[in-house]
C-alpha cells in the first residue's frame, strides 16, 4: 500500500472496516489504486469504499453490493481532464468490474471497481 490507507474505505456512517475484508481492500489497492494514482501521479480519492447494511440502504446499493464486502471503491479525482486516460488505464489494467458514472457537473463523475469479473459499464 503505497498511496492509500485503510481508513480511506471505513464506512462513512459507522467508521468501521471489519478486519475480515482487509484482504478484499488490499486487493483493490495493490492491484489497481495504487498502480492508478503512480501512473497519473495525481491524487485519486475514494468516495466509497466499505459500506455497512445501514449506509448501503441510505446509499440505494444492490442487496449484494461488492461494497459490503469491502471489494469495491468509488473514486473520483479533481482534474476531470485526467478522467479519461484513468478510465483507459483501468479498462487495460484492470480485470474486476469497472462503471463509469457522468452526471451532469463533471466534478461529480467517478469510477466504481470492484474485484468481481471483468465487466463494463
Amino acid at each position: 500500500m503505497l498511496n492509500f490507507s485503510l481508513d480511506e474505505f471505513e464506512c462513512p456512517c459507522c467508521r468501521e472496516l471489519p478486519l475480515e475484508f482487509y484482504p478484499n481492500v488490499r486487493r483493490l489497492i495493490d492491484e489497481i489504486l495504487d498502480p492508478i494514482r503512480t501512473v497519473i501521479r495525481y491524487p485519486v480519492f475514494v468516495s466509497s469504499g466499505y459500506r455497512c447494511d445501514k449506509r448501503n440502504r441510505e446509499v440505494g446499493g444492490e442487496d449484494k453490493s461488492f461494497h459490503l464486502k469491502g471489494a469495491a471503491a468509488d473514486i473520483f479525482i479533481t482534474d476531470q481532464a485526467r478522467f479519461e486516460s484513468i478510465i483507459q488505464f483501468i479498462d487495460f489494467n484492470w480485470n474486476g468490474g469497472m462503471g463509469i458514472y457522468r452526471t451532469d457537473r463533471e466534478e461529480l463523475n467517478f469510477i466504481h471497481l470492484d474485484i468481481g469479473n471483468r465487466r463494463r459499464w
